[in-house]
């Protein structure tokens, strides 16, 4: 079955479907802030929803591939400032398990009946790159870098970065690390470490790689880097993400399930961001405002305060 591309229209926002050889090409169109708004997720999870449809409809579909190739910046900034400032665990923690349901149907093939890949060429930051990571099989280009930079927030990155890393023989100190000290990681660096299975040149290897990356799979996972330094966490990281670092790995020692364990640490994520310092609150407001510029910017859009 072939199909030329296509956009479908979700109800905030559109999608670029293509179906070729059993394999269906999904590209999430970014919005104003490039990053996991309410909106956007329930375009997500409509996605998903259209990829089971067609299985359910008869569609002979082997492989899900999801293309990154607009820089996304993960998680809602603006709604977490807002939620902070209430206190509000409940609507936090309810955002995070959105997250975390429709992750699971990546992680889980779509209860067994696709492989999942993740073609990441972009820069994805935070939940962004917890998205990509929720694949199966993670295939990066020569341009593609990611970073976890929650906790300059005081909080950590709560919807998989633990659990699908773990899940892929990274190491903790390593997990952590990144964490940590925030570093800007490339395509190298990811594939050294483990987080990203194979390295191509540019998405017009994407169809070729994602044939050959089912039949093999080599896992990294090391604490020493390409330059030769050693993974040492810094020595004065902010209390509240040491904090919740400390009991996601108490969590994650006791959890039965990748399901237990994502909507544990989504609790802890919550309750952490829920507390915040007025600080961080003040600088994730600035960072929105940032992200606005840039995305107008890039587009030519007038920035709306």
């Amino acid at each position: 079955m072939v199909v030329n591309e296509m956009r479908v229209n979700m109800t905030h926002g559109e999608v670029e479907v293509r179906v070729h050889h059993g394999v269906v090409y999904i590209k999430l169109l970014g919005n104003a802030r490039n990053c996991f708004t309410p909106s956007t997720l329930a375009d997500l999870r409509e996605m998903l929803e259209l990829v089971t449809s067609m299985l359910d409809g008869g569609d002979t579909l082997t492989h899900f591939v999801w293309v990154f190739s607009e820089n996304f910046n993960g998680g809602d900034l603006k709604l977490f400032a807002q939620l902070a400032e209430l206190n509000d665990f409940e609507t936090l923690c309810a955002y995070g398990k959105n997250c975390v349901q429709q992750q699971l149907v990546l992680f889980n093939g779509f209860a067994g009946r696709l492989i999942t890949v993740a073609v990441v060429d972009a820069t994805l930051m935070g939940g962004a790159a917890e998205a990509a990571l929720a694949c199966q099989y993670v295939l990066v280009t020569k341009s593609a870098k990611m970073r976890v930079p929650e906790s300059m927030f005081g909080f950590f990155p709560g919807m998989g970065w633990h659990v699908f890393l773990l899940q892929r023989r990274v190491s903790l100190p390593v997990v952590e690390w990144a964490i940590c000290e925030r570093p800007l990681l490339d395509a190298q660096m990811l594939y050294h470490l483990g987080i990203a299975d194979m390295v191509i040149e540019d998405l017009s290897e994407s169809e070729s790689a994602v044939r050959a990356i089912c039949a093999v799979k080599t896992y990294g996972g090391t604490l020493a880097l390409p330059d030769g330094r050693d993974v040492r966490f810094p020595t004065a990281l902010n209390s509240s993400t040491s904090t919740a670092l400390s009991l996601v790995r108490q969590t994650l020692a006791c959890a039965l399930s990748t399901e237990s364990a994502l909507l544990a640490v989504v609790r802890i994520w919550a309750d952490t961001a829920a507390r915040l310092d007025a600080k961080y609150v003040r600088r994730m407001c600035a960072v929105v405002h940032a992200q606005r510029r840039q995305r107008a910017a890039s587009t030519n859009e007038e920035v709306v305060a």
